[in-house]
């Protein structure tokens, strides 16, 4: 029993060591990039992937587009630091764009989106045109150079025979499998299958033991490389740093090449190994002797049935002059690789320049993708049970769409009378203390005119010639005040009122008050002490006038005197 105990604690003893290994491994290593020129770029499918620019000084050569494999990501062109690939040529003066694919940690997947999810054939439709297109307008060059590793070599083939050669100016490509009808047999579904279960595990896994084996100067069967021939500044973290999670879509993929006969892609739509023999491209092809993936005298024929003349291929082994024979990995971070591998990359890039130009302009891809979706694309984008009514009624989006356009074309009507009311607002903002002051000015000032008003005799003449104005033939009529006499007091106020005759106080007056409607503003009421001239103001004026002459009249009348 004890014996067993004692197992069960040196296993889980070991076990947590191995997590804390795994747990320590990201802050012993963290990733270091050598540039600030760092963007997320938006593809079509709104994935976001990562761009790095190298160049020497702000203006730029020709841009070179660096693809890495499957399973790594950008650093195995920038490692180890100062004697890379992008170093090399960012020494020589060209503009060199490292790209990291969907199901890289630095991507950034959309809304109910996974990174199981993903194929290859997403890399040839949103990626790569994506990476070629945004290159382009930042630069302005119309063509690019394109250097791929491994997949993303096979990328540049696809490339080529789906959208033409129009944006490349040359192509290279390091350890790219021509497909696998050779080695059938070499990959296990099985290994597949259970990497494709426990991608994050797998991945843990794998970037646990390189560092490990690389100690030992090992080449596991993952990460195939000729140790020997690795640059003597790479270290675990190097290795650490490059290493991605296997995608289950992308492995699905490999092991269906592997082991049945062809390979096709874009929906199985684009036999790409019958269409290489039709690849009109300056093309320089790199191949290992050691590698398992690519034969040599499969790349050979390959090679010979390229329709173009304008190619070159280079072995890497011994025989050929190289200090060691090449491995699948090693081929972008060799001991030698400034002089066996970077310097004729170099070269060839250098005799096949790039001189047509285009406008530069702000690239939106970099800040999302801006155009309007089809409800189809939109479908085939988002993912879930909620987005699935969408591409069962693809005929729903038409019909939002219409009443939004009635809607837009008949808001001018109902707009207009929203305008007025903002202006009716505007009066609330007067209550300020200047306007106040000028208000209290002229009633000071009206009272003593009031006060100069008040005498009766004036008004009584007012109201005696009022008649003469209106009946030329009346004679002048005496000026009575008394109970059964006219009220002169109201006519004058009357026809003031209509000839603007100077204002009156209401308190000095005995005449009948007139309701004359005002505005709703109390303070402007304070401004002004005479009647506003209204519609009703103005009859009811009318109507105290008639019935004052028509009161004299009768007086005049009854007194003949």
């Amino acid at each position: 029993m004890i014996p067993l105990l004692i197992g069960l604690a040196v296993v889980f003893g070991l076990v947590l060591l191995v997590l804390l290994y795994w747990s320590m491994l990201d802050s012993l290593f963290p990733e270091k990039l050598s540039t600030n020129e760092v963007v997320l770029v938006t593809t079509q499918d709104l994935w976001k992937i990562r761009m790095c620019r190298y160049r020497k000084g702000r203006t730029g050569g020709q841009p070179v587009l660096l693809v890495h494999g499957a399973n790594t990501n950008q650093h195995n062109f920038t490692s180890p630091e100062g004697v890379s690939l992008v170093d090399a040529l960012v020494e020589r003066g060209y503009d060199c764009w490292t790209v990291d694919l969907r199901g890289c940690r630095s991507s950034v997947p959309p809304f109910e989106r996974t990174r199981s999810q993903i194929s290859t054939d997403d890399f040839l439709n949103d990626d790569i045109p994506t990476a070629i297109r945004y290159i382009q307008q930042e630069t302005g060059y119309a063509r690019i150079h394109y250097v791929g590793h491994s997949l993303g070599g096979m990328l540049l083939y696809a490339y080529a025979l789906k959208y033409g050669t129009d944006n490349l100016a040359s192509g290279t490509t390091l350890g790219s499998p021509l497909g696998f009808e050779d080695k059938p047999g070499r990959r296990s579904p099985f290994m597949f299958k259970l990497a494709g279960l426990f991608p994050a595990l797998s991945g843990s896994f794998v970037r646990g033991v390189v560092p490990v084996v690389s100690c030992f100067r090992l080449s596991p069967a993952v990460f195939p490389t000729n140790m020997r021939n690795v640059a003597r500044t790479m270290h675990a973290g190097h290795f650490y740093r490059m290493i991605e999670d296997p995608l289950p879509g992308v492995l699905d993929d490999l092991c269906r090449w592997v082991n049945r006969p062809g390979w096709r892609m874009d929906g199985g739509n684009l036999n790409v190994l019958d269409g290489l023999a039709e690849l009109d491209l300056p093309l320089f092809v790199l191949y290992a002797p050691q590698d398992p993936f690519v034969s040599l005298s499969n790349a050979k024929a390959f090679f010979d049935a390229l329709p173009t003349s304008d190619k070159r291929m280079l072995v890497c082994a011994k025989e050929h002059g190289f200090k060691h024979d090449y491995n699948h990995c090693d081929l972008a971070f060799s001991h030698e690789g400034a002089r066996e591998i970077f310097g004729p990359i170099a070269r060839w890039i250098e005799t096949h320049p790039s001189r047509e130009r285009m406008p530069i302009e702000t690239p939106e891809i970099a800040t999302g993708y801006q155009s309007p979706l089809k409800v189809s694309q939109r479908a085939e984008i988002l993912s879930g049970d909620s987005y699935a009514r969408v591409a069962e009624a693809p005929t729903v989006a038409p019909e939002t769409d219409t009443p939004e356009t009635d809607e837009d074309a008949s808001t001018p009507t109902l707009k207009a009378p929203k305008r007025p009311a903002k202006k009716k607002a505007a009066p609330r903002k007067k209550p300020v203390a200047r306007k106040k002051a000028p208000a209290k000015k002229t009633t000071a000032r009206k009272k003593p005119a009031t006060k100069a008003v008040t005498p009766p005799a004036p008004t009584e003449e007012a109201a005696v010639e009022a008649p003469k104005t209106t009946s030329g033939t009346a004679k002048k009529a005496p000026a009575r005040s008394g109970e059964g006499g006219p009220d002169l007091a109201a006519a004058s106020a009357a026809l003031s009122a209509l000839g603007r005759a100077p204002r009156r106080p209401a308190e000095a007056s005995d005449s009948p008050k007139i309701n004359v409607k005002s505005r709703p503003t109390a303070k402007a009421s304070k401004k002004a002490d005479s009647p506003v001239e209204t519609p009703q103001s103005v009859l009811k004026a009318l109507s105290s006038a008639s019935d004052v002459l028509g009161s004299m009249k009768a007086k005049k009348e009854e007194d003949p005197e």
